[in-house]
């Protein structure tokens, strides 16, 4: 390795742990706010709205704090928090601290776009998983919805892939296949009969 590649290569592994501290370590100007004017309601004793900064970690690459922090931009860059009659956080301060945390947070999504795109991949929840197994092995009356563990909820979905947590669901979801499986299997009554009939022309007002 020659002395050029190796400074080039420790600069970038410079960089990158310079973006990785940006990533992992809280923006001064926000902190400042939240040190100054935010922790005496929303700390590990009294969690005012359920908000603990001390355990609320500044970690951008984890979507379920992404949104707590998206949470926080909205209601300091609104003017709710701190509350204007407990607080003397001037116009300056909050607008340093809103833009700051605005733009970790857009750099962080588009972060997120570039490696994993736009869309995001979900399994199906469990009423769905019911009526494809309904479909599958022809028995409208399957019920298995109720033998599945509860499905999370975002905004009232459950169809949402930041509800869904895999852990041990999907040895579930496989035991209850083989269980309707052996179920369709081992029933008297035969499938559906699929009957076509193909009309001329002249028969398109016949009744099938």
């Amino acid at each position: 390795m020659t002395i050029r590649s190796s400074i080039t290569l420790i600069l970038t592994f410079a960089v990158l742990v310079h973006a990785s501290a940006q990533n992992f370590e809280l923006p001064v100007a926000l902190n400042q706010v939240i040190d100054n004017h935010c922790v005496d309601c929303h700390d590990e004793l009294d969690p005012k709205g359920g908000l603990d900064f001390y355990s609320l970690e500044w970690n951008l690459e984890d979507p379920h704090l992404t949104e707590r922090w998206v949470k926080v931009h909205d209601v300091i860059a609104a003017g709710e928090m701190p509350p204007p009659e407990r607080s003397r956080l001037d116009d300056g301060e909050r607008a340093e601290a809103v833009a700051v945390l605005a733009d970790r947070l857009i750099k962080s999504q588009e972060a997120a776009y570039v490696r994993q795109g736009r869309s995001v991949s979900r399994r199906v929840n469990r009423f769905e998983y019911q009526n494809m197994l309904r479909d599958l092995l022809y028995d409208p009356a399957l019920k298995v919805a109720d033998d599945l563990p509860l499905d999370g909820e975002v905004h009232g979905f459950s169809a949402c892939c930041r509800s869904q947590h895999e852990s041990t669901r999907a040895r579930i979801f496989r035991s209850r296949c083989r269980n309707a499986g052996s179920q369709a299997y081992d029933r008297d009554q035969p499938g559906p009969r699929f009957h076509s009939q193909a009309l001329l022309s002249q028969d398109r007002g016949a009744r099938l």
